[in-house]
């Protein structure tokens, strides 16, 4: 079975240049601490030197960004951009405490600011060389801090609630259902309140949901007038894979895009699975992603090679995902707004930088260079590569609210990763996901699957439909098959049902699930490792994934393995494979040469 998602994106990113490779990038603020915005000319040089020196391709930029500017980075310096819509002027939301917020994305002027600035950038940049996608924006969010510094939703604006109350309408019927599928005393629909934080109620979950669909529509407003000016450009967005609940971050639901954009970063959870596992659930059945921002404070890890390490284990932490087309870390010199003095750096949102405001490259600018100068080297394999999905897992949407026993999907897919396994998330909001790949084994983990108040269920369909057409499900959960407003139960779902405690556990009933393979791979620490193809050729990337180099690797293949690229020491050749004395970051191999 062979994906699609490289060959899509080659299809989609084709421009005079030729098709478009994978994009070594850099976030790209120029300010220099001396001079301002207002380089001069050998600073200027200076910095175009730093990114040629570091194999860099790619520029993502954040405020506006001209047509001749593009085409001059290009021209100059072959470097794409992915130029972003700015200058929105729309309402905007408020807190329950009167505290300004953000878009009020169900306003009609909002839509219309969203069409009209897509609508002139699109233009502005159709068929222009250099370009690789346009950015709908940066972050957008529907939630925030009050004055006491507590996250809480907004959206308490009479448009939003308007809104809100109508879709309830819509869905209950009459306030007499609501009260009896809810367990609710509203009197009607208008006496409706959102909840201002997260919790487990049904209130929140149709918060949540509404949320979801309307930030949603926003975006889609834009993605159609960049598509209705120039059908042949690729859309994306950079979304925050933060630690929010919320529907206009984390899980907003943008299907329509052509590339996933991710802002992911190893700081929110400081280990590599759980960072991998933010990106999964972006990625989705397989569509093409780009890492629109991610990087390391330098402030926040103050030790030279502990962030040069970390640096080079997200950037092949992200190789891993074959879905990933390109990378942008953030950002390419200290940034200044964040602190009171611009030229002290007084603030620890100032240390994002891969060289210092005043241009002296720091000990992440030597990973990126290496890491780039390495991908370059390898750039046929990069630019084709693709996975053999081996199991799709559900990704628990309603269960992190609900609640739910037994090992959680970040504590099952550490095991897969552990264990080479080419998995997928897909999402019970998403029943289509099931139906966007040809995998047809699936681990559902989720114990709560979504309904609606009539008694439907999109993804109870699509899992009886999955069965139908030869899928398998193993269901992990002690209570499996919970509605939220319907009977529970299977309902006719075919699957095997096994209750676990542990991780482990967990991969106890996995394992015999899975297709047999015949590559092994031991360590002492621990290591996060995929098979991937490129073309007819078939390599397995290893990461070392912990705070220390691991030890004592091993692979084993009956076909025979052939080193394409590591960073270890001690290799050494054995009968039906490879030993690691020591394995500081990855190693990639070819299987199936002697």
């Amino acid at each position: 079975m062979r994906a699609v998602a490289s060959l899509l994106f080659a299809a989609l990113l084709s421009c005079p240049a030729g098709d478009i490779p994978f994009l070594r990038g850099m976030g790209w603020s120029p300010w220099h601490a001396t001079y301002g915005w207002g380089r001069p000319p050998e600073v200027v040089a200076q910095d175009y030197r730093f990114l040629a020196d570091m194999h860099v391709n790619a520029l993502r930029t954040w405020g506006p960004t001209k047509r001749a500017s593009l085409e001059k980075q290009f021209e100059a310096h072959g470097l794409y951009m992915v130029p972003q819509v700015g200058g929105i002027k729309a309402p905007r939301m408020a807190f329950a405490d009167g505290k300004s917020g953000h878009v009020v994305y169900a306003h009609p002027d909002s839509l219309e600011a969203m069409r009209e600035r897509a609508t002139a950038l699109a233009k502005d940049m159709a068929g222009a060389r250099g370009l690789a996608a346009l950015n709908l924006g940066n972050e957008y969010s529907w939630v925030g801090t009050n004055k006491k510094g507590h996250y809480q939703y907004q959206g308490f604006d009479k448009t939003t609630l308007t809104a809100f109350r109508r879709m309830l309408e819509k869905r209950f019927g009459t306030i007499a259902n609501w009260q009896r599928l809810t367990g609710r005393k509203d009197k009607s629909f208008a006496d409706i309140i959102p909840p201002t934080g997260q919790n487990n109620s049904l209130l929140f979950w149709e918060w949540w949901r509404f949320q979801r669909e309307v930030f949603g529509q926003y975006l889609r407003v834009g993605h159609e007038a960049v598509r209705a000016v120039a059908p042949d450009t690729p859309v994306t967005y950079a979304l925050l894979c933060g630690n929010r609940w919320d529907a206009a971050t984390e899980d907003a639901d943008l299907p329509f895009l052509e590339l996933q954009g991710d802002n992911l970063y190893y700081n929110w959870d400081k280990n590599w699975v759980d960072y991998s596992v933010r990106l999964a659930r972006r990625i989705g059945p397989g569509r093409p992603a780009l890492i629109t921002e991610t990087g390391i404070n330098t402030q926040h890890c103050p030790d030279p090679a502990v962030a040069e390490r970390l640096m080079r284990q997200m950037l092949w932490t992200l190789l891993m995902h074959t879905e990933v087309k390109g990378v942008f870390p953030f950002v390419y010199c200290d940034e200044w707004w964040h602190g009171k003095d611009p030229k002290a750096q007084d603030s620890s949102g100032d240390y994002w930088g891969i060289l210092t405001a005043d241009r002296k490259p720091k000990s992440t600018y030597q990973a990126v260079k290496q890491t780039y100068a390495e991908w370059e080297r390898l750039g046929e394999i990069i630019d084709t590569r693709e996975s053999e999905i081996e199991l799709l897992v559900s990704d628990q949407v309603i269960d992190r609210w609900r609640g739910r026993s037994g090992p959680t999907v970040k504590q099952v897919c550490r095991q897969l990763y552990t264990h080479g396994v080419s998995f997928r998330l897909v999402s019970a909001l998403r029943p289509s996901d099931l139906a966007a790949t040809l995998c047809k084994r699936l681990l559902l983990l989720d114990s709560h699957l979504p309904d609606n108040p009539g008694g439907t269920s999109p993804m109870r369909d699509a899992l009886r439909d999955f069965v139908a057409k030869g899928g398998e499900i193993l269901c992990l959960s002690e209570k499996p098959f919970q509605a939220l407003y319907g009977t529970p139960g299977p309902h006719g779902i075919k699957a095997s049902v096994r209750t676990v405690d542990t991780p482990e556990a967990a991969w106890s009933q996995i394992q015999p699930f899975l297709p047999q393979r015949s590559l092994k791979v031991t360590a002492k620490g621990e290591i996060l490792w995929r098979e991937f193809r490129a073309g007819d050729r078939r390599f397995v990337l290893l990461v070392a994934s912990g705070s220390e180099p691991a030890r004592n690797v091993r692979l084993e293949s009956p076909t025979g393995l052939s080193l394409v690229s590591s960073d270890a020491r001690e290799l050494s050749s054995v009968i039906g494979g490879w030993t690691i004395a020591e394995l500081p970051t990855h190693a990639l191999f070819e299987i199936g040469v002697e």
